[in-house]
């Protein structure tokens, strides 16, 4: 295995120590008599009811995406505004998706490269990975063993469910896998990105900002819902399968009790959040929230704005590979440069023992997650 980057321990070792009506449409409202008010009413509800079970189901083939995770479609959430990649400048990105801080899918872009499942368990079936990285289920195994679970729904050692239910996530490819990390193309439509400047003081890792992740729909998704950390935008290429993305914009954060040293993470359990049954007496305030869904499919481009909050689950019966990143464009670099020196002045505390998570960010890795 090669060794985490040192913002990732950090980051995970600060967060582990705390306690732990949809848009129908505005359609005419026809002038009613006493007489014609009941068929009206009646139209409208029927129109929404047809609204409600289509949610979710465009451009659907074949056998039904959601089978086997009992997700409710969610009527109510809005669904992110989808393009053609092709279709949109980099001027008009930026006026309508940039300025605004607004999500959006960029359809049928022909640059994202062919790492699939069959690549890599082609390419680097030996090579050693961490699972479930960062959480208390986290485990080392070959790369080739958790790809070939993909297809299987045997149990697993010691009772436990094949490695079919783990997550492969947040691997950075620029230090696992290098040639891959140069074969992938940044979306030019964003316009510049501000991490790539080798004037400025970031991470390796972080010039080429792509992270691996790889899961089934058995598995249960991202562990939390979060958003990403010094006010960068992130960007998810889908390579294979379809990702569901649940999204809060930035006003919503008193919403989703935001927690932690960094309040970048909900205290909203991840999996009553995808399944739509937050307690409303744990969580009263949710219910004022403002979901939006992104299904985003082989070819897409998935922008989303700094500061959303967001999770994720798979819904197609093939897996979902993911190259997930994060940039800074002109419209976030000044929030951006004042949390990462907030991060840096953080860091500093702690690699001089003013703060508790020294032990834990600057642990030694053991032997078997080294390559």
């Amino acid at each position: 295995c090669k060794p985490r980057h040192p913002f990732f321990i950090s980051f995970i070792a600060m967060e582990s120590h705390q306690d732990a009506a949809p848009s129908v449409g505005e359609a005419g409202h026809p002038a009613c008599s006493a007489g014609a008010e009941e068929d009206h009413v009646d139209l409208w509800l029927g129109n929404l009811e047809g609204a409600f079970e289509n949610f979710g189901e465009e451009e659907e083939e074949g056998e039904d995406e959601q089978a086997g995770r009992g997700f409710k479609k969610k009527p109510w959430a809005q669904r992110v505004e989808r393009i053609d990649y092709a279709s949109i400048t980099q001027d008009e990105f930026r006026e309508r998706f940039l300025e605004t801080n607004m999500p959006a899918i960029l359809g049928n872009w022909d640059k994202i490269p062919a790492l699939d499942v069959d690549y890599w368990l082609q390419k680097h079936p030996n090579m050693m990975v961490p699972l479930d990285v960062g959480t208390p289920q986290e485990r080392v195994v070959r790369l080739g063993d958790f790809l070939s679970d993909l297809g299987s729904d045997q149990e697993g050692e010691e009772g436990q469910r094949a490695l079919r239910t783990r997550y492969l996530r947040s691997i950075h490819t620029a230090e696992w896998f290098e040639k891959e990390n140069a074969a992938i193309v940044y979306p030019e439509v964003f316009g510049k990105n501000h991490l790539a400047d080798e004037t400025r003081e970031y991470p390796h890792s972080w010039r080429r900002w792509y992270e691996l992740f790889i899961s089934v729909r058995e598995c249960s998704g991202f562990p939390f819902v979060h958003k990403d950390m010094c006010a960068t935008h992130a960007l998810s290429l889908q390579v294979q399968g379809i990702k569901r993305f649940f999204l809060f914009p930035p006003s919503d954060s008193p919403h989703l009790y935001a927690h932690g040293h960094t309040q970048s993470r909900s205290a909203i359990p991840h999996s009553d959040l995808v399944n739509d049954t937050v307690d409303p007496a744990a969580f009263p305030l949710y219910s004022h929230a403002t979901m939006h869904i992104a299904d985003i499919r082989a070819g897409d481009v998935f922008f989303c704005p700094s500061n959303w909050w967001h999770t994720t689950c798979v819904v197609s019966a093939e897996p979902s590979v993911t190259l997930g990143g994060n940039f800074v464009t002109d419209e976030n670099l000044e929030e951006h440069a004042s949390q990462w020196r907030d991060y840096l002045n953080m860091q500093a505390m702690a690699s001089a023992g003013a703060a508790h998570i020294e032990h834990v960010a600057k642990r030694p890795l053991k032997k078997a997650e080294t390559k």
